[in-house]
């Protein structure tokens, strides 16, 4: 329900790509949020609209309380390894006809320029 009216609240903002005016429904409930935001990332938007309007305290089965939160980072032994791999899984993509297939998008106009996805 909350979603749907986000979502019907930022359609008009979406159809005239009016990125600035949208972003200024999050600034006036949470200019840092706004601030941080990607360009064009409409589904972001709507998502930090939804949490930022929403209660400040969490009840029932999402109530973190009594939890402790830890974070913890894999930083592999061999970056250059890690490197070397992504390389090769681009140069994959690459020859597997990545560039074609882009170009089948833009001539059909299946990717819009405005949005982070291109689409």
């Amino acid at each position: 329900e909350v979603q749907a009216g986000i979502a019907e609240e930022l359609r008009p903002f979406q159809a005239m790509i009016n990125w600035d005016g949208a972003l200024a429904l999050l600034s006036a409930v949470d200019p840092e949020k706004a601030a941080s935001m990607t360009r064009n990332h409409w589904s972001r938007l709507a998502r930090q609209l939804e949490v930022s309007r929403g209660p400040r305290s969490r009840t029932g089965r999402a109530s973190r309380q009594g939890y402790v939160f830890k974070s913890f980072f894999l930083c592999p032994e061999d970056r250059h390894a890690l490197f070397n791999r992504i390389d090769g899984r681009c140069l994959k993509m690459l020859r597997a006809g990545l560039f074609e297939e882009v170009a089948r998008l833009l001539e059909r106009g299946s990717l819009d320029p405005q949005s982070t996805a291109g689409c």
